[in-house]
């Protein structure tokens, strides 16, 4: 009776744990967003400056599982900085008459060079995610947008590996002092391709891991001492320690 029972429960265990080896487990996705390590975020710039900033994008999923795409544009979601100090630069191209926001980098490196417009100078979307929901609206302390590329087949940004997603364009105000750093804030929802139901999508931007359905995040610019500035300040600082010494 009791090696039957024995017989009975190693049974039941190599049952329970073939049961338990079939369920599918709710695989869990990550979507990054950074900074290029190439773009600088500090610099000794001047009034007026425009500084470049490529936010690049990645996913941990499997292939099919990409990154789609951000929702900056409904409720309280967008790109905001502090207008005081940076402003987002948008240039209108002037087609004859008729001002063109240029949204893609297509129609960036279209215009560029034309009736004074500079690819580098604005602010627009790779073109890897060509579509858009509603409307781009880019103004001088916010950016909203639902910037998306449709299609299963397409494989952005897997396996850790960024691809380039927005270029942003911050002109420096006479507000923003040398040794002084502002904010650079993005509220929005991301997604990823391939996701099945009950699968899990978290964000990572700029550093900050949250649930990708509130994905808020931050970057700092800083202004630095020009290198003469620097340089003096550090002398006059030394010559003061001399002083106090003698």
């Amino acid at each position: 009776m009791t090696n039957m029972l024995k017989r009975g429960a190693v049974c039941g265990g190599i049952i329970m744990l073939f049961f338990a080896s079939t369920v599918v487990q709710a695989s869990i996705t990550t979507i990054t967003l950074d900074v290029d390590p190439s773009t600088p975020t500090s610099g000794n710039w001047s009034t007026g400056d425009l500084v470049e900033i490529i936010i690049r994008a990645s996913s941990s999923g499997d292939p099919g599982q990409g990154f789609s795409g951000a929702d900056f544009l409904t409720d309280f979601r967008g790109i905001f900085v502090d207008t005081g100090k940076v402003k987002i630069h948008d240039i209108l191209y002037f087609l004859g008459e008729t001002g063109i926001q240029v949204d893609t980098e297509e129609n960036a490196d279209l215009y560029n060079g034309y009736g004074g417009y500079s690819m580098a100078g604005d602010t627009w979307v790779y073109d890897d995610f060509p579509d858009f929901t509603g409307d781009v609206i880019m103004e001088a302390g916010s950016f909203e947008a639902i910037v998306m590329s449709s299609g299963d087949d397409l494989d952005l940004g897997i396996d850790g590996q960024p691809v380039n997603f927005l270029h942003v364009v911050f002109e420096i105000q006479s507000g923003f002092d040398v040794g002084e750093s502002t904010d650079v804030t993005y509220t929005g929802q991301l997604g990823a391709y391939g996701q099945e139901i009950g699968d899990e999508v978290w964000s990572d931007i700029f550093g900050e891991f949250t649930q990708s359905d509130d994905a808020t995040g931050s970057f700092s610019l800083t202004l630095t001492p020009e290198p003469t500035t620097a340089l003096l300040l550090l002398v006059g600082m030394a010559a003061t320690v001399v002083r106090r010494k003698r």
